[in-house]
C-alpha cells in the first residue's frame, strides 16, 4: 500500500502487535478513562496507538498518531452523568470513516450465497461477486435518491441482476415442450420481465399455445400467443381492431 502512496487506518488485534512495548489493558484501566499509549516505529512511519473507552481499542495508521487530541463526551455509571473524554486523532478519523466497511460487511452477509467447498479459492470468488453486488446497489440508491425514485430492495435488485445476466443479450434454449403437463387450474400471474431482457431484441418469438391468457399490454384482451423468451402473453389481431401488443411490447 505504501508503493501505491496509500495511506491506512484501522484496528489491529493484540496478537499483531510483535512486542510492542504498549501497557495493558489493565495498566491503562488504573489511569482512568480516556488515558492513552503510543508507540512509533520510524522504519515504515506506522504509529500505534492503544486508547481505553468503555473498552481497551489498540490503532494502527501509516499517517496518523495521537495528535491533535480532542475531547468527547462521554456517559459514566457511576457518576450518573457525561464527562469530558480525551481522544486521539487516530480514533476521530477511525470513527468518521469505518461506517463504510461496516455497512459493507453487514450488507454482504444478508444474501450470501451459502456453499460449501475444500477449495479455498473459491469463498474468494464468490465474495468478491458478493461484494461487487452490494456496491451495485448502493450506486443504485444513490442514482434514484438523484432522480428522486423510490428503489428496489436489495433482495429484488440481486433477483433482477441473476435475471439479466440468464437472459438479457442472449438467445432463448429450445421452445416449450408439446408434451407439457396440464396447466393448473389456479391462474398464476407472469411477472413482466426486467427492461434489460424485454428490450434486448433477441429470440423473442411468437409461440402459440393451447390456453388463453390476458394480454399483458391490453387492459381487456386475451391471446393464446405468448412470448417464448418473455413467457407473457400478447395479442396479435386483425381485421377492424387491428393491434399489435407483441411487436409493441418489446419497443422502447
Amino acid at each position: 500500500m505504501k508503493k501505491r502512496a496509500l495511506h491506512y487506518t484501522g484496528t489491529i488485534n493484540a496478537n499483531r502487535l510483535n512486542n510492542a512495548p504498549l501497557p495493558s489493558e489493565k495498566e491503562l484501566k488504573k489511569e482512568g478513562r480516556g488515558h492513552m499509549s503510543s508507540v512509533y516505529e520510524t522504519t515504515n512511519n506506522l504509529s500505534l496507538v492503544r486508547w481505553l473507552d468503555n473498552k481497551c481499542v489498540t490503532l494502527i495508521s501509516s499517517y496518523l498518531g495521537t495528535e491533535p487530541v480532542d475531547n468527547v463526551k462521554r456517559y459514566d455509571k457511576s457518576l450518573k452523568k457525561h464527562i469530558e473524554v480525551a481522544r486521539p486523532a487516530i480514533v476521530k478519523e477511525y470513527n468518521a470513516k469505518m461506517g463504510g466497511v461496516d455497512l459493507l460487511d453487514m450488507m454482504s452477509t444478508l444474501y450470501k450465497r451459502l456453499m460449501k467447498s475444500r477449495r479455498w479459492y473459491m469463498y474468494i470468488f464468490f465474495h468478491m461477486l458478493t461484494v461487487s453486488l452490494v456496491n451495485s446497489w448502493f450506486l443504485y440508491k444513490r442514482s434514484c435518491k438523484s432522480l428522486g425514485t423510490k428503489p428496489m430492495t436489495m433482495e429484488i435488485f440481486q433477483s433482477q441482476v441473476a435475471e439479466c445476466l440468464k437472459k438479457a443479450g442472449k438467445p432463448a434454449r429450445g421452445r416449450p415442450s408439446s408434451a407439457s403437463p396440464p396447466v393448473r387450474k389456479k391462474t398464476v400471474v407472469v411477472p413482466l420481465p426486467v427492461q434489460d431482457v424485454r428490450y434486448d431484441k433477441i429470440d423473442h418469438l411468437p409461440d402459440v399455445v393451447g390456453t388463453r391468457g390476458r394480454c399483458r399490454l391490453c387492459p381487456k384482451g386475451y391471446s393464446q400467443i405468448r412470448c417464448s423468451k418473455c413467457g407473457v402473453y400478447l395479442c396479435i389481431v386483425t381485421g377492424k381492431e387491428t393491434r399489435n401488443c407483441f411487436t409493441a411490447f418489446h419497443k422502447l
